[in-house]
């Protein structure tokens, strides 16, 4: 009897851990991989995407897993920006931004789903250089600042943060990875 109870709890538990990993895939994960193999340049950028805890779908989960040689910055922003036009009919509280299942910054969901939205009709250069802005310390605030004056300045500075939001959330990894 006894045996039979844990056979079928094991079963039973199997069977759960089976639903989250296929609704994980189907939902999160296959998406982002369909965006990665359908745009050339974004061969090389290797990528996750899962519910928080496998289980949480109001937050999605972006895990950087490694960046070609041959990859820039701008390669993955802009797999992050196509993500989040594949997922643009879909609503999230947050999304973890990750490298190597370390959880660095978040985004907000109506961020996320804005950029979605947006991708295609947005000036790129606009969203590469306002994407530090929006982006938030695991704590919920702000990681970067918000810039004001002349637009070369302003500019200037948003590329500044651009750049070491890229190094904080990766780069600095990847380099001492390398070492």
């Amino acid at each position: 009897m006894k045996k039979t109870i844990i056979f079928g709890s094991s079963v039973v538990a199997l069977s759960i851990v089976g639903m989250a990993y296929g609704f994980n895939y189907f939902t999160a994960s296959r998406p982002l991989q369909q965006v990665i193999e359908l745009d050339s340049r974004n061969h090389g950028v290797e990528a996750s995407a899962h519910f928080q805890y496998y289980l949480l779908p109001s937050s999605l989960v972006f895990d950087l897993k490694g960046v070609g040689p041959t990859n820039s910055m701008a390669d993955v922003t802009r797999v992050l920006l196509q993500y989040s036009a594949a997922m643009k009919e879909h609503t999230y509280h947050d999304i973890t931004l990750a490298y190597s299942g370390k959880s660095k910054f978040m985004l907000d969901g109506a961020y996320f789903h804005e950029l979605g939205s947006e991708f295609g009709a947005q000036n790129p250069i606009y969203t590469i250089r306002t994407l530090p802005q929006n982006v938030k310390k695991l704590d919920g605030s702000a990681a970067f600042g918000r810039w004001e004056g002349g637009w070369l300045g302003v500019m200037g500075k948003q590329m500044e943060d651009f750049n070491e939001f890229h190094k904080q959330w990766y780069i600095a990894d990847m380099s001492k990875a390398a070492s």
